[in-house]
């Protein structure tokens, strides 16, 4: 009986000559096998295909953001550029600002350029009478809304969704509010304060061509939404345009600064030294002496500038508007001159005093007069409503340039000491802020019982150079005049004298001490800190102040007896 014998698969074999495989498979295994490949081709190029549209879309995206933040920023540079050219001007030349414009005046006193803060088509005005023209087409164009591709305002509302769909929606205006005449102090729209529908801002749109030139049309041309621009061609189409206009933030009240100041034709909210004896100056003067700290009293200082013009329509309270609306003050003390002396603690404790200011942070944004230093919402009666009516007046920056009209820093006029530490906390604060460059800009005193400190140290016979200088040199705006030509080089220099000993006459008895805590140094002999005067000579008189000998000969009579009056009586 024969075994069958096994029968076992033959392995492929591959034949050398012919370069081929012989491998048998199941029918049908090659259709499978395209048909496989075809579905991975499929879905890779529907991939690719996505993946090229998407980067696409991602990419159109980019582009438009990338040309719109290019078109601001070109709209910030011209600004930009405009402020830097009319601010950099020769000695004899001043400029001054306002919203809108930067005017230029030479040594005759009259206006050169006018440089343009906002979108025209000629952005530099040489003259009065061009800037006339110029105006007289641009601030009230006729027809100017039929004519879209020339003229845009900027000023047009925008209604604003309700956060709650059960409210109505708001209308915002992005420059200025029209609901807030009647309500503003001051505020008025061609000489009326009644109310208007809208208060249209139209400028002139400025094209940007593909070459990267920045053109506009003719304002008195152009029809509809059809127009033409100068230089430009199939070859060279617009690419986008711009319209702007520029504040001026100087021209507003700070949020920050500012306080309250009193309309009332009883009472006065600024205070000087009464001078004659008569009703307003003994009354409210005399009787109504502010107390320390009382900023919104004190003449020159940013707390007289009063947000009450701002928010008094709201029926807000004084004290509202001083401590639940500034970082810096609170009301009390003589309530804005309402309040004689005899009727108010006399002298005023330090606690008392020391109630009517505080040290909240700095608003960084006028939205912050919603929100307490804590991150609680300030009950100051103030709706987001009555903030946006008032927005256009208010900021929360307004640095104006500490410049003169030389272009040259300001020099403070205060007692401060040269030693720095017998300087208070104020003391301190006045020198930082006086200080550019670390080139010191105001005077300072050490001993009252010598006359030689205006020669005799450095920094003060600097500061009277200075001011010499300038006051030798044709003002600018003004034309040829100098102040020493109009004076005399005599009583210019004998001025300056008498403004630095002023220094030397005021606060002679500071008790505000170094740190607040009423060790102060007396500037004189006899007052309540004698230990601290230095060197005072024996048999001197309280308050004694040596007058000042300064240069060419010009004295000042300082604090002493002086020969007033020399009379003969029959």
């Amino acid at each position: 009986m024969k075994t069958p014998s096994s029968r076992r698969a033959q392995p492929a074999t591959f034949n050398i000559q012919n370069s081929k495989f012989k491998i048998p498979h199941p029918p049908g295994f090659a259709l499978v096998t395209v048909l496989a490949l075809v579905v991975v081709l499929v879905v890779v190029v529907v991939a690719l295909a996505q993946l090229a549209t998407s980067q696409r879309r991602a990419s159109s995206i980019d582009h438009a953001i990338f040309s719109n933040q290019a078109l601001a920023d070109m709209a910030v540079n011209l600004v930009t550029a405009q402020i830097r050219t009319g601010t950099t001007q020769p000695d004899n030349v001043a400029w001054v600002s306002q919203p809108g414009l930067i005017r230029t005046y030479s040594g005759a006193g009259q206006m050169t350029n006018a440089y343009k803060l906002y979108s025209a088509r000629k952005m530099v005005a040489t003259g009065d009478a061009e800037l006339d023209a110029d105006l007289a087409t641009e601030s009230s164009p006729a027809g100017w809304a039929a004519r879209p591709a020339v003229w845009h305002d900027l000023n047009a509302p925008v209604t604003v969704p309700a956060a709650d769909p059960a409210q109505a929606d708001s209308t915002a205006y992005p420059i200025l509010d029209p609901r807030a005449l009647g309500q503003v102090e001051g505020f008025t729209f061609n000489g009326s304060t009644s109310a208007v529908g809208e208060i249209p801002m139209p400028v002139q749109w400025m094209y940007v061509l593909a070459d990267g030139n920045v053109v506009a049309p003719d304002p008195a041309a152009g029809n509809g939404s059809q127009v033409t621009l100068p230089r430009a061609n199939p070859d060279n189409p617009p690419v986008g345009r711009i319209a702007f206009w520029t504040d001026d933030d100087t021209c507003k009240v700070n949020v920050n600064t500012a306080g309250y100041a009193r309309n009332d034709a009883n009472y006065w909210t600024y205070w000087d030294t009464p001078f004659v004896s008569t009703y307003d100056e003994e009354w409210k003067l005399s009787a109504r002496q502010p107390w320390t700290f009382e900023y919104q009293r004190y003449p020159g200082h940013p707390a007289t500038t009063g947000l009450n013009a701002v928010f008094e329509s709201l029926n807000l309270t004084d004290d509202q508007i001083l401590s639940l609306t500034t970082p810096f003050y609170r009301a009390g003390g003589t309530r804005g001159g309402t309040i004689p002396i005899s009727e108010a603690a006399v002298p005023p404790t330090q606690a008392q005093t020391n109630a009517l200011i505080k040290a909240d942070p700095l608003f960084a944004s006028v939205d912050e007069l919603f929100y307490a230093p804590d991150r609680g919402l300030r009950a100051n009666g103030i709706s987001r409503d009555d903030l946006e009516r008032r927005r256009f007046f208010l900021t929360a920056h307004s640095r104006a340039p500490e410049a003169n009209l030389f272009n040259m820093p300001r020099v403070t006029i205060w007692p401060n000491w040269q030693t720095a530490s017998k300087r208070s906390t104020m003391d301190r604060l006045i020198a930082f802020c006086s200080t550019i460059g670390n080139q010191p800009y105001y005077f300072v005193r050490e001993n009252a019982y010598v006359t030689n400190e205006l020669t005799g140290i450095a920094q003060n016979i600097k500061i009277y150079n200075y001011l010499s200088a300038l006051t030798s040199k044709p003002i600018p705006g003004v034309g040829s005049q100098t102040f020493a030509n109009k004076f005399g080089t005599q009583r210019r220099d004998q001025i300056l004298t008498s403004i630095f000993d002023a220094t030397r006459l005021v606060n002679i008895d500071d008790r505000a001490g170094t740190g607040g805590d009423g060790s102060g140094y007396s500037f004189t002999a006899g007052h309540f800190n004698a230990a601290k005067v230095p060197d005072a000579p024996a048999g001197v008189n309280v308050g004694y102040v040596a007058p000042t000998i300064g240069p060419n000969n010009t004295r000042s009579p300082g604090r002493a007896y002086t020969l007033a009056e020399v009379a003969i009586q029959f």
